[in-house]
């Protein structure tokens, strides 16, 4: 069977893979080189963190959470070159306590209580400042090192030679002589899915030899939720969860201090780091911020988009359902709330 694929983010590199691992003559399109990190997903964090997500997200986001740390955990084992993986687990903090119960009170909604622990910082984290005395643990989360993630899978995909980079929209897929077209393309569809929209994300790089923390943490800002995750060799990723701007410009200097001084709020060793890097780019999202599967039986298209910035989550499971429909027809239940059945014609 003939697969297309046309977007090289997480999403289409993680299918493209794994269609080649199942022996499908596969092929990958892209506007941009493999090699360009221009997409949003190299300004992903690579969080692996579904529960701590369900303030705003149904609770079937965590059976694809779990799913998908097994995948990168298994993917990371057998990939030579190194990539960094945790599954130590998150820390929610908040300078309110009744926030954390609020939250804690949105997880036994919606899960039970083995999935999460209340805890006193400091047995966890001893370094972390005395302000912050309680907190929510999460266990079962992790995180993986998204940009070493994408640079291995374009490796896989060039040792192949099944990339080709060229832009491509649904109207001149009509020229490929595929069993099926796989549209990954994020925010260049957006022209052709209505609803669709850019969500910013804002990312820092830093380095801080006074920093020690095992733990992803989490911090329950009045804007947005801000994340803290530790890194190999002092390196540290602060990140907003989102925000609602479908603005490309640089960092602005009010995010940077809040990020700033949110982290050193929660450790003082902050103060001393050295600012690397700083990346800013949109995510897909739908209005509910949940993905969503078009699928155009006559044309032969699935549509994979609203990843949001749970892609790295998302990505690998539905790449397992996209081949086992491929293969039998037949979509998994862990996709069936995402599907969308869409004739071409209905499409913009």
């Amino acid at each position: 069977m003939r697969i297309g694929i046309i977007g090289a983010g997480i999403m289409g590199r993680t299918l493209c893979c794994h269609l080649l691992n199942n022996f499908y003559d596969t092929r990958l399109f892209d506007k941009d080189r493999l090699t360009a990190q221009k997409n949003c997903s190299f300004t992903a964090a690579g969080l692996l963190s579904a529960y701590a997500e369900t303030k705003s997200c149904m609770p079937a986001l965590a059976q694809i959470g779990a799913a998908a740390i097994d995948y990168w955990r298994n993917f990371t084992k057998k990939e030579k070159t190194k990539i960094f993986f945790d599954d130590c687990g998150s820390i929610c903090l908040a300078d309110n306590h009744a926030e954390l119960q609020n939250f804690k009170k949105i997880l036994l909604t919606k899960f039970s209580n083995e999935i999460f622990r209340e805890i006193v910082v400091s047995n966890l984290e001893p370094d972390v400042v005395p302000n912050y005395r309680t907190g929510i643990y999460l266990p079962y989360e992790a995180q993986i090192d998204a940009q070493k993630l994408l640079k291995a899978l374009a490796r896989l995909i060039q040792q192949q030679n099944v990339f080709q980079q060229r832009a491509v929209t649904l109207q001149e897929a009509k020229q490929f002589q595929y069993d099926w077209l796989v549209d990954c393309r994020g925010l260049g569809a957006k022209q052709e899915l209505e609803n669709l929209r850019g969500v910013r994300g804002e990312l820092l790089f830093i380095e801080a030899p006074n920093v020690q923390l095992k733990h992803v943490i989490r911090y329950f800002h009045p804007r947005y939720d801000i994340y803290i995750l530790p890194r190999p060799n002092n390196g540290f990723l602060i990140g907003a969860s989102c925000i609602e701007s479908e603005d490309y410009s640089s960092i602005t200097v009010k995010t940077v201090l809040e990020l700033l001084s949110a982290a050193y709020s929660i450790h003082r060793g902050f103060g001393e780091a050295k600012l690397i890097a700083t990346k800013t780019h949109c995510r897909p999202a739908f209005s509910e911020n949940l993905p969503r599967l078009y699928v155009d039986h006559k044309r032969k298209i699935i549509t994979v988009n609203g990843l949001y910035r749970h892609g790295f989550l998302f990505a690998p499971i539905f790449s397992l359902a996209i081949e086992n429909f491929l293969r039998t027809s037949q979509w998994q239940d862990t996709v069936t709330p995402y599907l969308v059945h869409q004739e071409f014609e209905q499409c913009k």
